[in-house]
């Protein structure tokens, strides 16, 4: 039998749902960052509509910003809090741990989150031997000058000590990884996902957690926010587009004496599945015989409908469109975009896996790796993913003269499930035209 989750399952999600429901909206707003191209309805204008790029750091101190909280965790103190210490230690095994958050709530919600990066400094370490460690996003609150390794608050145990429940306490995949090797030096994280997240739904942002991985038995120390020179504080730097002030207008094709966008959507047909089992261009394939695309708007994200692969042992569910994207030479921007649900049994790694992949549909050549997740990656409900092409993945696409497969595959092994709810699955291509 097919099955999405433990008993009380189904409860949760819908409690989610009915909680946050202008979350979700704020979260597909981003689907309007670009202006959507209609060119039978496409209008003049006399001003230029390219996207302006927007550059912010987040740093203790600096320009009046007091919105990052940081503190570290420790087995040898395990009823000790360290939030008004100038440093963060991190190291000797997983015995120790920093917490950081950062307010990002100034970014509007419905902005593009183009790139973001996480700075820490190595301030001094107990050796000159390496180490790799992770931030992996927090799933649950926790308080600054309360949590301990043993509690997150002073009411409020960790599922497991040191913040590392990954059902309860923080994901199970780590946002990014880093080698620490050398002291006096800036580390940085790629955090590009994780901040569309937290800039399309606020309430998520529980911060992070950052852990060693592997590596010998050595310690290291960061700069925290409360570190004497501001200048090594810890830093979020986030580039994003801002939302347009017309974002359900439509935009001019050219727009005369300047450079404009043109940008399209609707390539992929029933994108959220709303058409339903019978009517939907999906083609799907179940090796368990399941329907792939199923109705309950108990369990939809938005909507009615979904694309459910998996739920069940030794599954092999694949879920594909033919579609042709008439990429230009000059086309500029692309990105493929998809909320998502995932919820496991399995904590061992890589025992389920789901992968997104762009394929020639001639003979089922990977041309774009757009997503892969394990059973580890689970969410505590919907989430968005975000994939921007780079320009050789465009490249690739226009050597199979725009003709490409978009496909999606789960696959499971014998024992304790993994199940995906796919839904908004959209492909945006944007042009930017030079003077006419």
């Amino acid at each position: 039998m097919r099955s999405l989750a433990k008993p009380g399952i189904f409860v949760c999600l819908t409690f989610y749902m009915i909680l946050s429901p202008l979350t979700f909206v704020g979260g597909l707003m981003t689907r309007t960052s670009y202006p959507v191209l209609d060119t039978d309805r496409a209008m003049a204008a006399d001003v230029a509509s390219t996207p302006t790029l927007v550059t912010v750091t987040f740093q203790q101190g600096v320009n009046s910003y007091s919105g990052c909280e940081d503190t570290y965790i420790h087995e040898g103190f395990p009823d000790e809090n360290f939030c008004a210490s100038p440093l963060l230690q991190i190291g000797e095994k997983d015995t120790m741990a920093t917490l950081v958050k950062f307010d990002v709530s100034s970014i509007p919600q419905n902005a593009t989150v183009i790139a973001a990066q996480l700075e820490i400094y190595a301030i001094r370490s107990s050796s000159s031997l390496s180490m790799t460690v992770g931030f992996y996003r927090i799933i649950r609150h926790w308080a600054t000058c309360e949590t301990t390794w043993l509690k997150a608050t002073n009411i409020m145990t960790w599922g497991i000590p040191g913040c590392n429940d990954t059902s309860s306490d923080r994901v199970g995949t780590p946002s990014d990884t880093e080698i620490l090797s050398v002291i006096d030096n800036w580390y940085s994280f790629n955090m590009t996902d994780l901040m569309q997240l937290w800039v399309a739904n606020p309430d998520a942002n529980k911060g992070l957690v950052l852990k060693y991985i592997d590596g010998p038995s050595v310690e290291y120390n960061f700069a925290s926010s409360q570190y004497s020179a501001i200048i090594l504080r810890p830093k979020l730097t986030i580039t994003y587009i801002p939302p347009s002030p017309a974002a359900h207008m439509y935009l001019p094709i050219v727009v005369k004496n300047h450079p404009a966008w043109v940008c399209k959507d609707d390539y992929i047909q029933d994108p959220d599945f709303e058409m339903g089992p019978t009517g939907s261009p999906w083609s799907r394939l179940s090796g368990g015989g399941y329907e792939l695309i199923v109705c309950d708007k108990n369990l939809a994200f938005s909507g009615r409908c979904f694309a459910w692969l998996g739920g069940y042992n030794n599954a092999n569910d694949e879920l594909y469109q033919n579609i042709t994207v008439p990429i230009p030479t000059n086309s500029s921007y692309a990105v493929l975009s998809f909320w998502y649900y995932l919820y496991s049994q399995d904590n061992i790694p890589d025992s389920d896996n789901f992968t997104f992949y762009i394929k020639d549909p001639t003979n089922g050549a990977i041309l774009v790796k757009v997503a892969q997740m394990d059973n580890t990656h689970t969410t505590g409900g919907y989430m968005q993913y975000l994939y921007q092409f780079a320009p050789a993945d465009l490249e690739a696409i226009r050597r199979v003269d725009r003709k490409i497969q978009v496909d999606l595959q789960m696959t499971t092994n014998r024992q304790s499930p993994t199940t995906i709810l796919i839904e908004d699955v959209v492909l945006k291509v944007c042009q930017l035209l030079g003077e006419k």
